[in-house]
């Protein structure tokens, strides 16, 4: 499978944590151009908390995480490697220019949250990629999710809601998030916490 195929369901994995007030509407991949992907990410809310922020940040950022470690899901000694190449490239032109539409999103709240919480802009993405990268390699169900998801978008080229939706619901990562969510909301939450 594409790349893309895979980031583009780690958007939508990640969304389903903060369905509450964040959702993908719909997910694509472009058969006859393989690096290219969208999403349309909806929020219910008005006026966003720095707590949604970080969460949109999350969402936005996880495909990039589950493409980094797609083909290494359960060395934790690589954590670290992930986490260290991640945030060097996401200074890097060439790394903003291939996820564009990604760190384009991702400006307004970074800038809000950052403020809000006087904590730097690079220490906010460290900790979103610790959050993503902890759950993808401490969590069998996430990976389960993402290759079930991968392969339908993938056959299917583009899901909306309520296909993304029954297919979480059939292989009971949406049982599982309703089970486990509020454990990751508080994990975010602590990240956030002043150190």
């Amino acid at each position: 499978m594409k790349n893309t195929t895979w980031h583009e369901t780690g958007h939508a994995i990640f969304a389903k944590i903060f369905d509450d007030y964040l959702f993908i509407e719909i997910v694509t991949i472009e058969p006859t151009n393989g690096d290219k992907g969208g999403n349309i990410i909806k929020t219910i809310r008005e006026e966003e908390s720095e707590h949604d922020d970080f969460h949109f940040i999350i969402v936005c950022l996880a495909g990039l995480v589950v493409e980094l470690m797609q083909n290494d899901r359960e060395n934790e000694k690589k954590l670290m490697n992930i986490l260290a190449q991640s945030t060097k490239r996401l200074n890097n032109k060439t790394i903003k220019d291939t996820f564009r539409g990604d760190f384009e999103l991702i400006q307004e709240p970074l800038n809000r949250l950052s403020e809000k919480t006087q904590i730097s802009k690079d220490m906010i993405l460290a900790k979103v990629m610790i959050f993503i990268s902890n759950c993808l390699l401490k969590t069998s169900e996430f990976w389960s999710a993402i290759d079930i998801l991968a392969r339908e978008l993938d056959k299917k080229i583009t899901l909306n809601t309520d296909e993304i939706n029954t297919i979480l619901d059939n292989c009971g990562f949406n049982q599982y998030l309703k089970e486990g969510k509020s454990k990751f909301i508080e994990e975010t939450i602590e990240l956030l916490k002043p150190s």
